[in-house]
């Protein structure tokens, strides 16, 4: 059973520095499990929750579940890493804190904080507004004891199902599967920062490269993009046993779909639909006079979506057959 508990923020941000400063350092919370994606979050963002922290009282529950590894015993952060890392930041003076709130709240101490602390780094604080942000409560729910493998990716699912949570986390909390270990390989191999713009939120880049997995690996011929609940089922159990020949060829068509990107300037918005729909390209040996004629057509039109280059096409992710076919037939 979970157990819910009210920790003071100075405390909390004390446990992650400690933690992170010394990972020996037993019951504390580590907020660097490889199941958690990069700290993504802007300084905007931190000063939204941050400012929405002062002014309501209220913050979502930060997760973790716990972990008895070499003789350690510590919590593992499940969900709320991001928000962890906001406490953090303000008060290591990582940004300046600014006031995002427009309106006066009822109580009138609350606005004047928000006021006299916006444009200041925590250190900068009047004493009494650094006091008082340490004393308020950061609502932990802990897990006493350690979910495994598949526990852990039903309860992202569950995530997914209350609040806007990417199948991307579900898979990545498969992380000691084989076919995950080598995808996430390929992608480093692949230099996706040349592709994206900024870092893709809660590992959308894991979920595209699993998905062109299943296609070119487990399901070749399918017309249509693969729903979630059969990628995580062929993740359980088959897809530790794609052998070394297909993953290959589906790394150098991966590859492929890259060079393809980048020879031909593709802009880059919306990179994660159309990196599918590149490699069904890739995967079907279009002709490079195809892929000229499709390049012209993007720089003509200002635009790299497959839908509105067909015409007829009313789906981003279908087989790169139909998508060329229906163009050449203009």
């Amino acid at each position: 059973m979970a157990r819910n508990v009210a920790v003071q923020v100075k405390d909390y941000v004390s446990q992650l520095r400690q933690r992170q400063n010394d990972p020996i350092f037993e019951m504390c919370y580590d907020i660097h499990p490889d199941h958690q994606r990069e700290f993504i979050t802007t300084d905007a963002w931190k000063n939204d929750l941050i400012s929405h922290f002062i002014f309501h009282g209220q913050l979502n529950p930060v997760i973790y579940h716990k972990i008895e590894k070499d003789d350690l015993t510590y919590y593992e952060n499940l969900d709320g890493k991001q928000r962890s890392s906001a406490f953090m930041d303000l008060m290591n003076d990582k940004f300046k804190f600014k006031n995002t709130k427009n309106i006066i709240h009822q109580n009138e101490k609350i606005s004047t904080m928000l006021s006299e602390c916006s444009g200041k780094y925590f250190s900068q604080w009047p004493i009494q507004y650094q006091t008082r942000l340490k004393s308020m409560d950061i609502p932990v729910t802990l897990y006493d004891y350690e979910m495994d493998e598949k526990t852990k990716a039903d309860f992202f699912a569950d995530l997914q199902n209350t609040k806007r949570t990417n199948i991307g986390e579900v898979l990545n909390a498969y992380g000691s599967k084989k076919i995950i270990q080598r995808i996430r390989k390929l992608m480093k191999e692949c230099n996706l920062k040349k592709i994206w713009t900024k870092a893709p939120s809660r590992f959308a880049d894991l979920h595209v490269f699993t998905c062109m997995a299943y296609h070119h690996i487990k399901n070749p011929l399918m017309t249509n993009d693969v729903n979630n609940s059969d990628l995580i089922e062929w993740i359980e159990k088959e897809a530790d046993f794609v052998s070394d020949e297909a993953f290959d060829a589906y790394s150098l068509c991966v590859h492929k779909t890259i060079d393809f990107a980048l020879k031909f300037n593709i802009p880059r918005k919306n990179a994660k639909n159309n990196l599918t729909c590149f490699f069904f390209l890739m995967q079907e040996d279009t002709s490079p006079k195809v892929l000229d004629a499709i390049v012209d057509q993007f720089r003509a039109t200002k635009t790299i979506n497959f839908p509105y280059m067909v015409g007829k096409c009313d789906q981003a992710w279908r087989r790169s057959r139909f998508l060329t076919t229906e163009y050449i037939a203009q």
